[in-house]
């Protein structure tokens, strides 16, 4: 993100109001930002901060620690795995479209249409787990850390008024006379 904006590290560095070695030690990945730093560079560079919020919150688990639960709602879900989506194009320094296509099309499954990847990474679109799961190991993902998630997208939610078991039914035989 600071490459594209044709700014110096050190341009950088001064509108966020930190030293230019500290954001070279943070861009090297050698220091994990505060939030505080996030919001500022998210500013200068003029990025998504929910975006930049997954991929924060995901670098501050410690690598034993499990995904939360996902949503029991599938719009929730859904969006949930946009944001996870994007985070990890982000994170893959953003690649256009066509590579995207190129790489998905390395492994087995039909061919990935560039409108489709781009509906996808707007949000527009959930497709089914072959797709979701080749463009995950395209932008360098894991698809099992994402399955449960895309798994809630697919099943609308269980309403309160449902009951979870069916009604046991009336008795039919007569009762006994006194």
């Amino acid at each position: 993100m600071q490459r594209k904006t044709a700014r110096s590290i050190k341009e950088t560095a001064l509108d966020m109001g930190i030293s230019p070695s500290h954001l070279s030690r943070l861009l090297a990945g050698s220091r994990g930002p505060s939030w505080d730093v996030v919001r500022q560079f998210a500013a200068v560079c003029e990025a998504d901060l929910t975006v930049l919020r997954v991929l924060w919150e995901d670098a501050q688990r410690p690598p034993s620690h499990s995904p939360a639960p996902p949503p029991a709602d599938p719009s929730a879900a859904a969006r949930q795995l946009w944001l996870s989506l994007k985070s990890l194009h982000l994170a893959a320094d953003s690649p256009d479209l066509g590579t995207i296509r190129k790489v998905c099309s390395l492994g087995a499954g039909r061919p990935l249409n560039a409108g489709v990847i781009a509906r996808i990474l707007k949000g527009d679109h959930v497709p089914d787990w072959e797709t979701t799961a080749r463009i995950i190991l395209a932008l360098r993902g894991r698809p099992a850390e994402l399955r449960a998630l895309w798994q809630a997208t697919q099943h609308p939610p269980q309403t309160r008024d449902a009951p979870d078991e069916q009604p046991v039914p009336a008795r039919t035989e007569p009762e006994p006379e006194p």
